[in-house]
């Protein structure tokens, strides 16, 4: 009983953790590891700016219609898509900040946080190999 148990547990959170829509990576030396909610929360929505380093954070993200990002705005931003695209709206006719950098394809947004090591971006799935020097946070 108790090895039919333990397995259940195995098994539950290993499909828990391969069903997640999103996932979050930057690069090796952002000197982050683990990344609070309210933190990612602040810099995608331009509150953040800059790592405990003092270099500028620059997010990127996948297209606001894309279900993955969806999924990550209802989770961590507590927004959906239309009411992130309206507040970046104020927020940069206001001249207060700029929304993060938006690109088509994960491949793209690996490529450009292993470009831009201060970078941080939001992706659908992790590929089954990608570059050394970045590495996914686990969000609490």
């Amino acid at each position: 009983m108790k090895t039919l148990l333990i397995f259940f547990i195995i098994f539950s959170s290993i499909a828990f953790a391969s069903s997640k829509d999103y996932f979050v990576l930057s690069a090796k030396n952002s000197g982050e590891e683990i990344i609070d909610k309210e933190m990612v929360r602040n810099i995608y929505l331009g509150n953040k700016l800059f790592w405990k380093s003092g270099k500028r954070i620059l997010p990127v993200h996948l297209k606001v219609t894309d279900s993955s990002f969806q999924a990550f705005l209802e989770e961590v931003i507590n927004m959906d898509k239309t009411q992130f695209t309206s507040y970046w709206r104020r927020k940069l006719f206001s001249g207060r900040a700029y929304p993060p950098k938006q690109l088509e394809r994960d491949d793209l947004i690996i490529e450009y946080v292993r470009d831009n090591t201060d970078g941080i971006g939001v992706i659908s799935n992790i590929p089954e190999s990608y570059p050394s020097d970045i590495k996914f946070l686990e969000i609490n």
